[in-house]
């Protein structure tokens, strides 16, 4: 290309224009549409950069089959790792392995097979590492983990394996397994936990989730607030829904304790679980529950302290 430079290395490629190679093997810097496209990028070193497929020998440290050559993008740099790939306008991948950084202005510092994929909706977007992160959507961030994803825009995943977010402005900050459906909800960690309405929030625990506009689960186990602006602290299996219309529901808490709004089933108190699942109760409107053992507020505006198999039934 037109001004650029290889300095040291192997099998180095630079057809775009102001180029810069310092040192590697099979680095390549190309746009097979125009050398323009590529105009001022860099790889500092490494190998394999800005290629895709091929093998690699760890023996004889070679190519025994050669890798095809990929697009680079204007502006975009590659500090070095193997095979990592800066395909669009000022798009950064400083390290690591197969590293994939494919949006316009995003980065991916390190780490293994993290991906921010091609398009407008990879604008602007951040991995530091981890492995096979991967999202495609702007403004967002992932910090490390592994297999985390992002597709709405301006959302974050600190860390954790096995994290999704697919609602706009949404934020998980660790644990496994957690998913955010909707706009900007937050779950803080824990396992298998979901914020599922607008605005909702579950922090931390165990196959927990909040369901509707403003719910919240705090923690605890298998805890479910379902109707808007619904509140569950924490304890075990405590349900706040209303299967004849959410809204009939709303306001409704319960602080803690095990099986609140529900009735039946089997618990055990060795392993402290329902071996038999219990049958779920209508929540009354702005009902409250403290704590204790299945105790059902299904009554309008009706509180219950704590204790074990009390119900309020009236308005």
């Amino acid at each position: 290309g037109v001004y650029s430079t290889v300095i040291n290395g192997f099998c180095n490629l630079s057809n775009a224009e102001y180029g810069f190679i310092g040192n590697g093997s099979f680095n390549t810097l190309c746009n097979n549409t125009s050398s323009c496209l590529a105009l001022g990028s860099v790889i500092v070193g490494g190998i394999g950069n800005n290629t895709c497929g091929g093998t690699w020998d760890l023996t004889t440290c070679t190519w025994t089959a050669l890798p095809t050559k990929n697009n680079t993008g204007r502006y975009s740099f590659i500090g070095g790792g193997f095979q990592n790939r800066a395909g669009d306008l000022q798009s950064v991948s400083v390290g690591g392995f197969c590293n994939y950084a494919l949006g316009q202005n995003s980065a991916i510092l390190g780490g293994c097979c993290n991906c921010i994929i091609s398009g407008v909706t990879g604008n602007t977007s951040v991995i530091i590492g981890g492995f096979r992160n991967c999202m495609s959507s702007s403004g967002s961030f992932i910090g490390s983990g592994g297999d985390n994803s992002i597709i709405c825009s301006d959302s974050v995943i600190v860390g954790g394996i096995c994290n999704n977010i697919s609602g706009i402005s949404g934020f998980i900050g660790g644990g496994a397994c957690n998913c955010i459906t909707n706009c900007r909800s937050v779950i803080g960690g824990g396992f298998r936990n979901c914020a599922i309405g607008f605005y909702s929030s579950t922090f931390s625990g165990y196959f927990n989730a909040s369901c509707n506009y403003g719910a919240v689960v705090v923690g605890g186990e298998r805890n479910i607030a379902q109707p808007t602006l619904s509140f569950v602290g924490g304890g075990e299996c405590n349900i706040i829904c209303n299967t004849t219309n959410q809204c009939c529901a709303v306001g409704s808490v319960i602080v803690g304790g095990v099986g609140n709004n529900t009735t039946g089933g089997t618990w055990d108190l060795a392993t402290c679980t329902f071996t038999v699942a219990p049958t779920i109760c209508n929540a009354g409107i702005y009902s409250f529950v403290g704590g204790g053992f299945q105790n059902v507020a299904t009554g309008n505006r009706s509180a219950i302290l704590g204790g074990q198999l009390n119900n309020t039934c009236g308005f």
